[in-house]
């Protein structure tokens, strides 16, 4: 992560974050419509089961109680529905579950308290089921009403198919818009760094350009400057101090050429006289010096 520019490093940040913000959306929406269909399911069966007590008050007698769940629920193309007293004897099942019946309730059912259940038939699938005891006939009776789950599942399989769908679409397109505006924040200081590496010695007047003076960017720039500015001030001291120094020696230094010139000549001059002296003594001419 460390070698990634900051361009880069900037778009994988928006990328996860937006990443992991729709991935707690996508599972809250998903846990709030299955909880919003149990709900729905769980309300239909309740009214179900209140339309068959008020059926069990009606009757009269096992069989004839038997013969109106039956011309009713037997053959129903939504619910199925199970009736048997305390002691598991069944006094009516529906045709779809006329071999299985239904699975006892998770909890001993009591007067006017529903019990809920989901299972799971091979073959068929999912079911939710509710299970009351009901005190509406002569004897307590356990009412046990059951349906499919399918179409929960249906709509909760289109609903996770479009989340992986969309999900990671939004997160490629974020990818993209997160690098274009990453590139696009990151300008200026490309284009600061142009203008600092264009900057020499002899350049020092030239200045960066403050995009926002009032964001970080701008900051960043008047910093900048303000070192320019110090440097070229630097410069500027130097060069004069230079310029005062050297006309400062220039006056000392001639004289000190001068007065070496001087020295050299007059030694060369005390040379060649005394070698002229030695020539005429050897000779023996009268030479004038």
């Amino acid at each position: 992560m460390k070698r990634l520019s900051i361009r880069w490093r900037l778009t994988l940040w928006y990328s996860a974050v937006l990443a992991g913000v729709l991935a707690v959306l996508g599972i809250s929406v998903y846990l709030l419509m299955q909880r919003g269909l149990q709900i729905r399911t769980s309300e239909s069966l309740s009214i179900q089961m209140t339309v068959i007590e008020d059926q069990l008050s009606r009757s009269q007698g096992r069989w004839g109680l038997r013969d109106r769940l039956e011309r009713q629920y037997a053959r129903h193309p939504a619910f199925d529905i199970q009736v048997s007293d305390v002691d598991g004897t069944i006094w009516m099942r529906g045709d779809r579950i006329r071999d299985r019946g239904l699975p006892p309730p998770s909890k001993p059912p009591r007067a006017g308290r529903d019990v809920f259940d989901n299972f799971t038939v091979v073959g068929l699938g999912r079911f939710r089921m509710v299970s009351r005891l009901s005190d509406r006939y002569s004897v307590p009776l356990v009412v046990q009403v059951a349906t499919s789950l399918e179409e929960n599942d249906k709509q909760l399989g289109e609903l996770m198919a479009i989340l992986l769908l969309l999900g990671p679409l939004a997160v490629g397109c974020t990818l993209g818009g997160a690098y274009l505006l990453a590139r696009q924040a990151l300008a200026p200081v490309e284009r600061m760094a142009a203008t600092a590496d264009e900057i020499t010695a002899t350049q020092l007047d030239r200045r960066l350009h403050e995009p926002n003076p009032d964001d970080e960017l701008g900051r960043l720039a008047r910093t900048l400057n303000g070192m320019i500015a110090r440097l070229e001030r630097s410069f500027e001291e130097v060069r004069r101090f230079t310029a005062d120094a050297a006309h400062e020696l220039r006056t000392p230094l001639a004289i000190l050429r001068n007065e070496a010139e001087v020295a050299l000549r007059i030694h060369r001059e005390s040379n060649n006289t005394e070698i002229v002296w030695k020539t005429c003594w050897k000779r023996s001419t009268t030479c004038r010096a």
